[in-house]
C-alpha cells in the first residue's frame, strides 16, 4: 500500500467508528488502538475543523488520479536488487524475506536503490526533508521537518528526532547552526561524567577508536584520562567540552602537554591533561627546542587536588574522601566462556593486542577466578590485564575493558529463524533479554559469595636512576627592586683655635707669640663653640723630644 492508500484506510476506519472530533495527530503512536505498530514511523496530519467523511472522500479522489504502481513482485524482480541475490544463493526464501519486508505498513519501495540511511529513514518517513537546517557536533547534517513540528528541531542522518530546545553550541563556515547532538551519540548510555559533571555518552556504532561524546555531541578523544571513580563505579573523565586535544600550547613541569580552548578563553592559559584550567601568570621555567613554554606547574598535583575535592575513589582503589568508600566489585566469570572472554576483548582491542596476550590474558582470569569458586575482583582484574598487556593498552583502555567486564557485556550472541527478523541475545549479571519477534524474558541473578583476601604482593626491587643531563640554561632574571631612598646628609664645619696653656684657657682665634697649643672643633655648628673644652688640643711650638743616644742623653727643642 502507498502512503496515500494507508491514510486513507485510517479515515475509513476512524469515520466508521464514527468520531466527531479528529486532532492533530503527528505521532501514530498516540492513537495505537486504531492501527498497527508498524505505523510508528509515519504521521498523518487532519484538519480539526473539516468533517472526517469529507475529508475520506477527497483522498480518494486524489488516489483515482494517481497513476496505478506495479506489484511488490514486479518492483522487486526489476530492481537492481534482484539479479545479485539470487547469484549470492539467497533463493526462494530471501525472496519471500524481501517482499514480506516490503510489505510492512508504512514501509515505501520503490525501483531506485536507496544505499544512504538518511534516504531510507527519508523513504520511510515522509516528515523528514531533503533541506540541511544545520550539522551536529561532528558536522553530520541535519534536516528539517516537512511538516514543520515545532517540538523537534528535525532530524539527524540516523532519522532519530533532535528535540527542541537542544543547545546551539557554535556556528559553522556557511553560517548554520551547530547543535549539541550527535547522530552516532547513544544518549541511553552514560560512561561517565566530565569534571563540569556533564555525561559522556557511549557510541551507536560501538566505534574503538574514541572514548565516546561529550554533552556538545562532539568526540571524546581516547588520549582522554579517567582520574577517578563516584561512589557508584562510574568513571569521572579528566575532561571538559572546551578542551581542545588537537592544540598543544605548552608543557608542565613533568613535560605532560596542556591543551588549547576551544573557544579561545583569554582569561587562562588553557588545560592540563587532565582537564584542569591553568592560570594565566602561571611562570615560564624554560621552553621546549621548537619554542613551547613549559610552566611551573604540575598535572598530577591538580589531578590529586581534583579527585580529593570531589571525594572520588581514586585510581589505584584507595578513596582519598574516607576509607569508607572504598569500592571493589566481585566479578563471576564462571558464567562467560573462555571463548567467549577471547572475543570480546578482541572486539574491543584487537588492534592493540596480540592473539597470544589475549590467550594469556583469559587463561590467566580463568586459572585466578578458579582458585576462588568462578569469582574474580575487578581489581585483580586489573592486575591481571595491566601485567600482560603492559604498555600495549592504555590506563583508560584497561579501566575501559574492566568495567564493561564487570557489567557483563561480554556476550552477544545472533540467531535467525524462518519466521522471524534477526534476533539478538544479550546476556549480563541482571539475567538476559531478547529483542526482536518473540517473548522477552527477564531472570534476576543471584548475589555471587564474597571472595577470599588475595595474598600479599612481593616487595618492591629498590632501583637508582640514572643522573639526568644538564637541563638548559634559565632565563634571565627580572631587575631587582629599587633601593629606599637614604637618609639626608648633614654639613660639618672645622674650628681652629690657639691658647699658651695646655687646656686651652683662654684661647684665641689667631696664633700670638705666647701662644704655643692649637685646638681643633669639628662640629655640625655653624659658629665656633666658646668652650675650651668642645675643641681637641696639641702642642705646635717649643716642642722638647728627648731620646736617649749611645753616647748620652740628647735633647732636641723645636720652636
Amino acid at each position: 500500500m502507498s502512503y496515500k492508500e494507508d491514510k486513507l484506510s485510517f479515515l475509513k476506519k476512524k469515520n466508521n467508528e464514527n468520531i466527531e472530533e479528529v486532532e492533530e495527530i503527528e505521532d501514530i503512536e498516540d492513537v495505537e488502538d486504531v492501527e498497527d505498530e508498524e505505523y510508528t514511523e509515519d504521521g498523518f496530519s487532519f484538519d480539526e475543523d473539516k468533517d472526517i467523511e469529507d475529508q475520506t472522500e477527497d483522498m480518494e479522489e486524489d488516489l483515482e488520479d494517481e497513476p496505478k504502481k506495479p506489484s511488490k513482485i514486479t518492483e522487486f524482480i526489476k530492481s537492481p536488487k534482484f539479479l545479485p541475490s539470487m547469484l549470492m544463493g539467497v533463493g526462494a526464501a530471501g525472496i519471500i524475506a524481501a517482499l514480506t519486508l516490503s510489505s510492512v505498513p508504512g514501509l515505501y519501495t520503490s525501483t531506485d536503490v536507496v544505499d544512504s540511511p538518511v534516504e531510507n529513514k527519508m523513504a520511510v518517513n515522509k516528515d523528514i526533508s531533503t533541506d540541511v537546517i544545520g550539522y551536529d557536533g561532528s558536522y553530520n547534517d541535519i534536516y528539517g521537518s516537512n511538516e514543520g513540528r515545532p517540538e523537534i528541531i528535525g532530524y539527524d542522518e540516523g532519522g532519530r528526532e533532535i528535540p527542541s530546545g537542544t543547545k546551539i553550541v557554535s556556528t559553522s563556515s556557511d553560517a548554520l547552526p551547530v547543535y549539541a547532538w550527535n547522530a552516532d551519540a547513544d544518549y541511553e548510555q552514560i560512561l561517565g561524567y566530565d569534571l563540569g559533571d556533564g555525561a559522556i555518552y557511549g557510541s551507536l556504532s560501538s566505534r574503538v577508536d574514541i572514548a565516546g561524546y561529550d554533552e556538545n555531541g562532539c568526540e571524546v578523544p581516547l588520549g582522554v584520562q579517567i582520574i577517578g571513580y563516584t561512589d557508584g563505579n562510574m568513571a569521572i573523565y579528566g575532561y571538559v567540552v572546551d578542551m581542545d586535544m588537537s592544540n598543544v600550547v605548552g608543557y608542565d613541569s613533568n613535560n605532560n602537554p596542556i591543551y588549547g580552548s576551544k573557544s579561545g578563553r583569554t582569561d587562562i592559559i588553557g588545560y592540563d591533561m587532565y582537564g584542569n584550567e591553568i592560570e594565566n601568570g602561571t611562570k615560564i621555567i624554560s621552553n621546549t627546542d621548537d619554542g613551547l613554554p613549559i610552566y611551573d606547574y604540575s598535572a598530577e598535583d591538580a589531578k590529586n587536588n581534583v579527585v580529593s575535592s570531589k571525594g572520588l575513589m581514586s585510581l589505584d582503589g584507595l578513596t582519598v574522601a574516607s576509607d569508607s568508600d572504598k569500592s571493589d566489585i566481585d566479578i563471576d566469570l564462571a558464567s562467560i566462556t573462555d571463548d567467549e572472554l577471547k572475543e570480546f576483548i578482541r572486539s574491543l582491542y584487537g588492534d592493540n593486542l596480540t592473539d597470544e596476550q589475549i590467550k594469556s590474558i583469559v587463561d590467566e582470569l580463568r586459572k585466578s577466578s578458579d582458585a576462588n569458586g568462578g569469582m574474580l575482583s575487578s581489581e585483580s582484574i586489573e592486575e591481571i590485564i595491566r601485567k600482560i598487556a603492559g604498555n600495549s593498552l592504555t590506563d583508560e583502555q584497561v579501566k575501559n575493558l574492566v568495567n564493561k567486564i564487570s557489567k557483563g557485556d561480554t556476550k552477544t550472541t545472533t540467531t535467525t529463524t524462518p519466521s522471524d527478523s534477526t534476533k539478538t541475545t544479550t546476556t549480563n549479571k541482571s539475567g538476559s533479554s531478547t529483542s526482536g519477534a518473540g517473548t522477552t524474558t527477564t531472570v534476576a541473578g543471584k548475589d555471587g559469595k564474597d571472595g577470599k583476601d588475595g595474598a600479599d604482593g612481593r616487595d618492591g626491587i629498590d632501583a637508582v636512576g640514572t643522573t639526568g643531563s644538564q637541563g638548559t640554561q634559565g632565563i634571565a632574571g627580572l631587575d631587582g627592586r629599587a633601593g629606599v631612598n637614604g637618609v639626608n646628609g648633614s654639613s660639618e664645619y672645622t674650628y681652629i683655635r690657639y691658647s699658651a696653656t695646655a687646656d686651652g684657657s683662654q684661647m684665641t682665634a689667631v696664633p700670638t707669640s705666647a701662644t704655643k697649643y692649637m685646638g681643633v672643633c669639628v662640629t655640625t655648628a655653624t659658629s665656633a663653640p666658646t668652650d675650651a673644652s668642645s675643641y681637641t688640643w696639641s702642642q705646635y711650638k717649643d716642642l722638647s723630644i728627648t731620646y736617649e743616644t749611645t753616647d748620652g742623653v740628647t735633647t732636641l727643642i723645636i720652636n
